[in-house]
């Protein structure tokens, strides 16, 4: 097996995946989808599942960018909060974007199991735990949750909190049914594209987009040795798309994370987190982790506009692992990797069409295993059937990002966010 992904623990642990060919030539399909992530292989997917003949070009390899990197984390939400969705869309549409948004999740579990994924690792359980003392803040959370979106969440004071983390930084926290989850994402995304291959959906990988001619009925896509003749063009690549589509490409907002798996931790690790949820911190930046099935702690974080990894980025991250679990004592950091998510600037997805048979399902940001699911759906759905569930997005349009004066307002929009969790958490010794 040829492995040319980024060097990280799930290019190290994904299973085999077949090297798929470069377009060549011409080809006619009724549909072109741009990005093998999972918004496009799911929007393949489920439009070859419905008959309709569709292509798919991918610049790299299948799930190469944010869909192979991420943090694997898998739940109900999007990368802005619910009140800020209620201020824009008000309580009825936000409601139904939230439904939306648990129909990804559901549709995660379904085709996992459907289509027997192997090396997914599918575990269940999402613990958001908060280093700053205020209960009543997420008592209002479990409210609004039950009342206004009929989700269940379960509230946990330090004691309870303190069974299952063996931490001194953290005060309270709130846990998801196990209708969340966490995952291998790399091996989900290629299990996609079998998936999606089965059903009838061509992929080409290496096949990155230089141009496209959108004149009339008939839509042209052209890469370096081919081209897509096409009535529909869905456009799904994201932080990693550069100019083919201004109205699309300008209007995403490039945000870097970072990963660390360490070596096996072995009871080290289990007596420091006694449950096997995926975690993420209640902050404005937060930091997220889980345990990994050969017993390793995987943790992300140190999020930034900066796109290049900083040379001593393990070092870094194994700072703040020991700033939450100093018991770990000494160990080695043996994977270290950082990935481009794709943000629009109003931290929502862009899901729509932006011209006659030009769609987008892209710029999922920090919640995109749901969500960009749910997006591939909605576009298929339009497409294939004439559903206009896509419009629940209205709201959030593709604006212009701002190029670097719009990178540089969001890195200070972050190192501002920092500050203000520094000043919110008291943090004892530990």
């Amino acid at each position: 097996m040829i492995n040319d992904y980024p060097a990280s623990y799930y290019a190290h642990t994904m299973i085999e995946a077949p090297v798929r060919s470069p377009l060549k030539g011409r080809l006619d399909a009724d549909v072109c989808v741009i990005g093998a992530g999972y918004a496009g292989l799911t929007c393949a997917l489920e439009l070859a599942k419905a008959g309709v003949d569709v292509v798919v070009l991918e610049a790299e390899r299948v799930g190469w960018g944010a869909s192979g990197r991420n943090g694997g984390f898998v739940s109900p939400r999007y990368a802005q909060d619910l009140d800020a969705i209620i201020k824009t869309a008000g309580l009825r549409q936000a409601r139904e974007l939230f439904e939306l948004s648990r129909e990804g999740v559901a549709a995660i579990r379904a085709m996992i199991t459907r289509y027997d994924m192997r090396g997914v690792d599918l575990v269940p359980g999402y613990l958001h735990v908060q280093r700053y003392d205020d209960m009543q803040n997420i008592a209002k959370l479990q409210n609004r949750l039950a009342v206004d979106f009929g989700y269940e969440v379960k509230t946990l004071d330090r004691e309870e909190l303190g069974c299952l983390l063996s931490t001194r930084r953290y005060h309270q926290a709130w846990y998801e049914s196990d209708e969340a989850f966490h995952i291998h994402p790399l091996n989900y995304a290629l299990g996609l594209a079998r998936a999606a291959g089965t059903e009838g959906a061509r992929i080409f990988e290496h096949s990155r987009v230089t141009r496209l001619e959108r004149g009339g009925n008939i839509k042209a896509v052209h890469t370096g040795q081919g081209q897509i003749r096409c009535k529909h063009v869905v456009f799904c690549a994201s932080a990693y798309m550069k100019g083919v589509f201004a109205p699309v490409s300008s209007a995403i907002l490039p945000v870097a994370t970072y990963v660390v798996a360490t070596e096996p931790l072995g009871d080290r690790l289990v007596a420091a987190i006694k449950t096997g949820a995926a975690i993420v911190e209640s902050r404005r930046a937060s930091n997220y982790y889980r345990i990994s099935g050969q017993n390793r702690l995987l943790w992300g974080g140190r999020i930034t506009t900066r796109q290049s990894e900083p040379a001593a980025l393990a070092a870094m991250m194994k700072r703040d692992i020991l700033g939450v679990y100093p018991r770990l004592g000494d160990f080695n950091i043996d994977f270290a990797w950082g990935g481009l998510m794709g943000y629009a600037v109003h931290k929502m997805p862009l899901v729509a069409q932006i011209r006659e048979n030009i769609w987008v399902a892209s710029a999922f940001g920090g919640h995109g295993l749901n969500t960009a699911t749910a997006g591939g759906k909605v576009i298929a759905g339009a497409i294939a059937h004439g559903n206009d569930r896509y419009k629940l997005f209205a709201p959030y349009k593709a604006r212009w990002a701002g190029g670097m004066i719009g990178r540089a307002a969001v890195q200070l929009s972050y190192w501002k966010m920092q500050f203000e969790d520094k000043i919110r958490e008291t943090i004892p010794p530990a």
